[in-house]
C-alpha cells in the first residue's frame, strides 16, 4: 500500500448476500444504497462485471456532465459528423427505407405540435422570395 494512503479509509463497493435465497446485492458507491444486480450497468473492468454506480446515479452524473460541457460536446459532435458524414447519411437513409411509416408518422406528429414554428418559417420564406422574378 502506498504510504500517503495508509490512513485513508475507502469504502469499497462490495457484494452482499441478503436473505435466505442468497440473492446477490451490491452497494452503490455514489448513493450508498444496497441494490439488486439489475440496478447496475455492465463494466468489464470490474471484478464482478458491474458498474460501481447504480444506473440512476450514473444517469444523474452523466446529465450533470453534459450540462456542464454543452459547447465542448457540440464541438465534438460537429467534428464526428464531419469525419463520418457519408456513413451517417447512409445509415440514416437505410433507417428511413426500413421505417417509412414510422418516419411519416413522426413528421406528422412534429408538424402538428409545431404549427406556429412552421408558419413562421413559411412567412419568412415568403418575405425573402417575394421580390424574386417568377419563373413559371
Amino acid at each position: 500500500m502506498r504510504e500517503h494512503l495508509k490512513d485513508v479509509k475507502i469504502e469499497p463497493c462490495r457484494l452482499k448476500h441478503i436473505g435466505s435465497d442468497k440473492s446477490t446485492m451490491k452497494l452503490c458507491c455514489h448513493c450508498k444504497q444496497t441494490k439488486d444486480f439489475s440496478s447496475f450497468g455492465k463494466d468489464k473492468s470490474t471484478k464482478d462485471g458491474l458498474s460501481r454506480k447504480c444506473k440512476q446515479c450514473k444517469s444523474d452524473s452523466d446529465k450533470a456532465s453534459r450540462s456542464k460541457n454543452v459547447e465542448k460536446r457540440k464541438e465534438k459532435d460537429r467534428e464526428y459528423y464531419q469525419a463520418n458524414s457519408d456513413n451517417i447519411k447512409e445509415k440514416t437513409k437505410q433507417w428511413y427505407n426500413n421505417n417509412k411509416n414510422r418516419a411519416k408518422e413522426s413528421r406528422k406528429e412534429w408538424y402538428k405540435n409545431n404549427k406556429d414554428l412552421v408558419n413562421a418559417h413559411r412567412k419568412a420564406w415568403l418575405e425573402k422570395t417575394k421580390n424574386l422574378p417568377n419563373y413559371t
